[in-house]
């Protein structure tokens, strides 16, 4: 027979007040799990943070600096550095600000070449090369069509023939408001 603790026995009050202790020190282990266990859920239900948009002067130098290796891949009339079209657009649902940048050459030398330095040039540098080609007839002659793609970089694309290149460069979307740099 167990000594009833309320009847004044010290030692049943200690076996008592012991396993009290212990219950609390469970009672306390699992909030603390449940706890870590909630803000753990929660921040998973939010997802990553979303990275940071890069600044504008930032974005648009690396499009210039784009434009510039792309031209020194190919001979051309190239014309001086255009003046950039502003545009809107959007990162991870916040609106901003992206630079396209766009150069002609009338009568371009050996177009095919150019696309093909192109393609092969970005392609070492890690970013996806698509060129399509159309043999067309009469004055347009072969048309090649080229966009290189790099996720976190300016986009470059092209369409060159024999009677004239165009040469794009859009670059990455930066925190900004498209009106502040018209």
């Amino acid at each position: 027979m167990t000594a009833d603790p309320l009847a004044g026995d010290p030692s049943s009050i200690r076996a008592l007040a012991g396993r009290c202790t212990q219950v609390q020190r469970a009672t306390s282990l699992v909030g603390i799990v449940v706890g870590l266990s909630l803000v753990a859920l929660v921040g998973c239900a939010r997802g990553a943070p979303e990275p940071a948009m890069a600044r504008p002067q930032a974005v648009r130098a690396e499009a210039i600096r784009t434009l510039r290796e792309a031209m020194r891949l190919s001979e051309q009339n190239w014309p001086g550095l255009p003046r950039p079209a502003v545009n809107e657009c959007s990162s991870h649902g916040v609106q901003g600000v992206q630079f396209t940048f766009m150069v002609t050459v009338d009568d371009p030398t050996a177009p095919a070449d150019f696309s093909r330095a192109v393609a092969q040039h970005w392609q070492r540098k890690g970013y996806t090369a698509r060129v399509s080609v159309d043999r067309g007839e009469g004055a347009a002659g072969t048309i090649y069509d080229g966009t290189v793609r790099k996720a976190d970089a300016p986009w470059l694309s092209y369409t060159a023939g024999d009677r004239r290149l165009l040469l794009y460069v859009d670059s990455q979307c930066a925190d900004g408001d498209p009106h502040d740099f018209r």
